[in-house]
């Protein structure tokens, strides 16, 4: 009898500590935001569809807005071809929100003449998906102003001087 007990306990603290199934847990922000550029830079599409609410509205490289999972997905099949690489300068949270400060290199950035490009990333994070992400260039630097004047501005959906 006090075999079954134990059993009993143990299992009782096993399903207790457990997750239930198809529930994510909680994950800090800066997490779930490291888990997606991992996701761009392996060109794992479905990652990256996973990572975004259905709603997601990302203001980054082509889009203008993308709004949705299925527009943000086309977006990166895009910069996945042209062979986009995502490195984390700098990654801060408050709250939901997360600030990411990236250097970014594809082919082209690369054909625009210049190494990489600086870019500033605001990301609301909801549920343990990316509700937004707003990404800017960042213009005080020289490479990432180069890359600007060579007529990559469409890949920006903010104009410059707009807030």
């Amino acid at each position: 009898m006090g075999k079954r007990i134990l059993f009993v306990l143990m299992t009782l603290v096993v399903i207790g500590g457990a997750t239930p199934v198809g529930v994510a847990a909680q994950s800090d922000p800066a997490t779930v935001y490291r888990q997606f550029i991992d996701a761009i830079n392996r060109g794992d599409l479905s990652a990256i569809g996973a990572l975004v609410t259905d709603d997601a509205v990302l203001v980054v490289a082509d889009c203008q807005p993308c709004i949705g999972r299925q527009a943000i997905i086309a977006s990166y099949t895009r910069q996945i071809s042209d062979r986009v690489h995502v490195a984390i300068v700098s990654l801060q949270g408050t709250g939901q929100t997360v600030v990411a400060h990236t250097e970014v290199r594809s082919v082209p950035i690369a054909a625009a003449g210049v190494e990489r490009i600086l870019l500033t990333a605001t990301a609301v994070i909801r549920d343990n998906q990316i509700a937004s992400d707003r990404t800017v260039p960042d213009l005080n630097d020289a490479q990432t102003a180069t890359f600007i004047r060579a007529g990559a501005r469409r890949f920006f959906i903010r104009r410059l001087g707009d807030g």
